[in-house]
């Protein structure tokens, strides 16, 4: 008990349970409104708008160019706020132009890309301009989590999401709108809460106008190599749904999603804890003593079997749960959703591991470890997608972010050697202690 009021009082429970409470309200709004969105959108609707979805991420990793990294690491390890706030200011200067130029190219290339992408050339234009409002949704949050400032956060996202959600509903039920509801919806719920926060902060001072060139080289420097590693981030989900509309169809696509969507609540719980550990993490990485080392790995250790320990409810649940709550055009999502949520829980546990990759800013050598585990991930959807078709995409979804967890945090250890069996030794002594303490002990006579 004493323990336990002890992380209390450290903040890291009040953080984690903060961002717990917005992450969870950021995707139970939408899990809430599926019974309603997939008894009004065919699953072929919903397959355009995850192709969609896609292409809109994959244009956050050019627009943003993983500016919100390096900004919690600005902020992290900047002692003066001037710096932070011009390094800011660099961002959204850098992101409009990245916009701009993403926009052209979409124009200039429409008609190849509807061919290749399944979605109007048009609508691929309009990417761009979601992009931008999701990076600047991004770089609001990103702020206020450096900041250690949860409500912020969870004002900006829960707003930017209640907004989508109920759009979302007013397109598809009042102007049937199908898959263009949803992509409108999404576009005006990032631009509006995007430029509404970005506008609040300057207003507050808390970005410089006057940027430097120093603020963008470092930018470039920080985010160049992680270009690619985010690009091929959103290959694994992109290809696993482009195979399944090659060789399943899109309805199934559309299944697939509603399924990935549900096990995304497994990336919330883990991506809360990373957002509420990794400020305090670095600040003990910088710190050169064993017993910070140590509560480094404690830290890991301990969110890791959380985000396993809800995989596993979440997976028995839905079994019970899912025929019930979808239509039946959805019944299959309950097959998938099992190593689909197993692959977000390897997934969350992977983002807990970067941290040191990400404070010694040895950003290229985790776009090679994505390199590599994209392209594996290619051969896995291949081979078991042609055996067992949405499936089989779920198990190499499952398959390929367990390799890639194991192979970034070999990295983690080659950049930042922690005491892992130390570490793990002294948690499951101090458990086993814990539990023992509970238990009844013999009277002697």
């Amino acid at each position: 008990m004493n323990a336990l009021r002890r992380i209390w009082a450290s903040g890291i429970a009040r953080s984690a349970a903060g961002y717990t409470a917005g992450n969870m309200l950021s995707a139970g709004i939408p899990f809430l409104a599926l019974p309603f969105l997939t008894r009004s959108l065919s699953p072929t609707d919903y397959g355009v708008y995850a192709i969609f979805g896609i292409i809109s991420n994959g244009l956050v990793a050019v627009v943003g160019f993983s500016s919100h990294g390096a900004l919690l690491v600005r902020l992290t390890k900047s002692e003066r706020g001037e710096d932070g706030q011009k390094f800011l200011a660099a961002a959204v200067y850098f992101s409009l132009a990245a916009a701009a130029v993403s926009s052209l190219v979409a124009f200039a290339f429409a008609a190849p890309l509807e061919k290749a992408l399944g979605v109007e050339g048009s609508w691929i234009i309009l990417a761009a301009l979601t992009a931008l409002g999701q990076v600047w949704v991004q770089l609001a949050a990103t702020f206020f989590q450096a900041r250690q400032k949860p409500v912020g956060y969870v004002i900006v996202r829960v707003t930017q999401v209640t907004i989508m959600v109920l759009l979302m509903i007013v397109f598809s039920s009042v102007f049937s709108l199908g898959w263009k509801g949803q992509v409108l919806a999404q576009l005006i719920s990032v631009c509006l809460v995007g430029f509404l926060a970005m506008a609040a902060l300057l207003s507050k001072k808390e970005i410089a106008p006057a940027t430097t060139r120093a603020q963008f080289g470092y930018l470039v420097r920080f985010g160049g190599p992680l270009v690619p590693h985010a690009l091929l981030s959103m290959l694994i989900p992109m290809s696993s749904r482009w195979m399944i509309g090659v060789f399943v169809d899109v309805a199934q696509v559309g299944v697939f999603t509603v399924a990935s969507q549900i096990s995304s609540v497994v990336s919330v719980i883990g991506t809360s804890f990373t957002l509420a550990l990794s400020p305090r993490l670095m600040k003990l990485l910088t710190v050169e003593k064993e017993e910070s080392r140590l509560r480094v790995v404690h830290g890991i250790a301990g969110g890791s079997l959380v985000i396993l320990g809800f995989a596993a409810v979440l997976c028995a649940v839905a079994q019970i749960a899912l025929p019930h709550f979808l239509g039946q055009e959805y019944s299959n999502a309950r097959y998938y959703l099992v190593p689909l949520a197993v692959g977000s829980a390897f997934q969350a546990i992977y983002q807990l591991v970067t941290v040191p990759v990400f404070m010694k800013e040895k950003t290229k050598i985790l776009s090679m470890a994505t390199v590599f585990c994209s392209v594996l991930h290619l051969a896995f959807s291949y081979a078991l997608i042609k055996w067992g078709g949405a499936m089989g995409a779920s198990f190499a979804f499952a398959f390929t972010y367990f390799i890639f967890m194991v192979v970034t945090w070999r990295i983690s250890q080659s950049i930042e050697p922690l005491p892992w069996r130390a570490g793990l030794k002294t948690a499951v002594a101090v458990g086993m202690k814990k539990v023992l303490s509970y238990l009844p002990r013999g009277r002697t006579q």
